[in-house]
């Protein structure tokens, strides 16, 4: 009989092109592990995690069948014989919850839950060679790698930074000086009692990470980070021929993306990402109506819009993959802005959004950012920005990496207006039998939580206070704990459901329309806190 995978509690589908299905019948019908299956969990693998099933076939879009697996304990042993043996795969990268077995219509079911594997994990491959065994998931499926692709996951896995490497036969006589001299200004206002002030150039850029030493080889030299920094754009391109830079300011009264400012490497100035830095942040803020000071491109006295479009910014250059071939491209379009940049993310992006998890590509251009004020703290700038787009109570920000060719990361913020929360208005799908005091409650609950970065556990224990007041829908727990709702239903209503902390108001279909969250025993409240 068909089923809708989504009534089971699997978030599919091809929607986020999380998950696979195989019949894994076998020749004998017994069950067993096809050979595409690995390309699936390296595809899963080197791209965003997924889900496989074995033992379902695929009748429609949406639609599926389960067949089943006569000896699934069998399929399974196999299913580890075959991760932990080096000449199918690479590595393993699951543990046993990964694996279970689901009784779906009286058939076993074997669900493979695969996660994102980590930079230094990447590239996942079937086969010994990573150049012929590298997959990575898109709309269409699992598709092979090229080589360039491959490459640029090895070159992550092995440097923890990529702009710290010493570029021979390049010196100080390569970069726009000017440039230098500005950073060195506002350097020396931010730290007027810094030694490094009293350091000729190349002493300076040694300390910021623009030059540096390697005595195993005996080498002295420019930096990758020095010559993107401050370098001029001829010279930059011998080294980094696709480097482009690109600012534009469209119009918002013509429909096609049409720009009415521009600034690209023209000739009339560097072409460096810190001149770029400095002539984009004027433009990025010059129409916000908050008030604001700026002085030698560097905040003062910020407000927390300043701050965020500030910290878009940043992160573009800093985490861009500068061999790639994609344009790192600002654009502003009234009160949409859109940040991209070359090369994919380095973190989950569940990671990126909560924050406290940084591995930035360039950090020696990181380093030089922060000592002039700008850019926050390791793996906060990302939720710093959700934080502020929450507060205002704007869209969502859509932060999108695409992994098949070319790569690019993009953070899109609109400063939209929605609708804000009152506590005088009580939206019918909040409580079952709501009543005023309830939204109050819930919201005197979630103020500690929201726009703030707090504990799993501290997360945990206002979830079940809140839906100790009764039924609440996830859009707004999300709401009240300042929260984006898939992360929530993902990272703590899914568990907690499974945990049996958490029961529904529709347990027999999990899709429902007004379907609903509750504590499932009120002494859970008192045992969490």
């Amino acid at each position: 009989m068909p089923i809708n995978l989504k009534n089971l509690g699997i978030e599919s589908s091809f929607e986020n092109v999380s998950l696979e299905v195989k019949k894994a019948t076998g020749r004998h019908g017994h069950g067993e592990v096809p050979k595409d299956a690995f390309a699936s969990y390296s595809a899963f693998a080197n791209t965003n995690g997924g889900i496989i099933l074995l033992g379902i076939e695929q009748l429609g879009p949406k639609e599926f069948e389960p067949i089943g697996i006569k000896e699934p304990e069998k399929v399974i042993k196999s299913l580890w014989d075959s991760l932990n043996n080096r000449q199918q795969v690479n590595q393993n990268i699951l543990s046993e919850k990964d694996v279970s077995i689901l009784n779906i219509q009286n058939k076993n079911i074997i669900k493979i839950d695969v996660p994102r594997a980590s930079r230094k994990q990447r590239p996942v491959h079937v086969g010994q060679n990573p150049l012929t065994g590298t997959y990575r998931r898109n709309f269409e499926g699992d598709y092979l790698c090229d080589s360039d692709t491959v490459k640029r996951m090895l070159a992550d896995q092995m440097e923890d930074s990529r702009d710290g490497k010493i570029l021979e036969k390049f010196s100080i006589e390569d970069l726009e000086l000017d440039s230098l001299k500005i950073y060195r200004s506002i350097f020396a206002s931010r730290k007027p009692d810094s030694p490094w002030i009293a350091l000729d150039d190349v002493q300076f850029l040694h300390r910021i990470g623009g030059f540096a030493k390697e005595r195993s080889e005996n080498k002295v030299g420019l930096t990758i980070a020095g010559l993107l920094m401050f370098g001029r754009n001829e010279t930059i391109a011998e080294v980094f021929p696709n480097v482009f830079l690109d600012y534009q300011e469209q119009s918002v009264v013509l429909e096609e993306a049409r720009w009415i400012d521009r600034i690209t490497p023209d000739g009339t100035w560097s072409g460096n990402l810190f001149d770029f830095y400095r002539k984009v942040i004027v433009k990025l803020i010059q129409d916000l109506k908050q008030p604001f000071q700026l002085k030698n491109s560097i905040r003062i006295d910020e407000t927390p819009l300043h701050e965020s479009l500030r910290e878009a910014l940043v992160n573009t250059i800093i985490h861009a993959d500068y061999a790639g071939t994609v344009p790192l491209k600002i654009v502003k379009k009234g009160s949409y802005f859109e940040f991209r940049n070359p090369g994919t993310m380095r973190v989950s992006l569940e990671e990126a959004i909560y924050g406290g998890v940084s591995d930035c590509r360039n950090r020696n251009i990181q380093k030089m950012f922060r000592l002039i004020g700008v850019g926050e703290q390791a793996g906060s700038g990302v939720p710093q920005i959700y934080k502020c787009w929450s507060h205002f109570h704007w869209g969502e920000p859509k932060l999108i990496e695409k992994t098949d060719p070319p790569e690019c990361t993009t953070l899109i913020l609109v400063m939209k207006e929605e609708q804000k929360i009152s506590s005088n208005k009580i939206d019918n799908k909040l409580f079952v039998e709501p009543g005023n005091e309830l939204w109050k409650k819930a919201l005197r609950i979630g103020k500690e939580i929201r726009f703030s970065n707090k504990s799993r556990e501290e997360m945990k224990t206002a979830i079940l206070s809140i839906t100790g007041l009764g039924f609440i829908s996830v859009e707004n727990l999300a709401k009240i704990l300042g929260r984006e709702k898939n992360s929530l239903r993902n990272r703590y209503l899914s568990p907690m459901l499974k945990d049996g902390q958490l029961s529904l108001l529709y347990p027999d279909n999990i899709n429902a329309a007004g379907q609903a969250y509750t504590i499932k025993h009120k002494s859970i409240i008192s045992s969490q806190t």
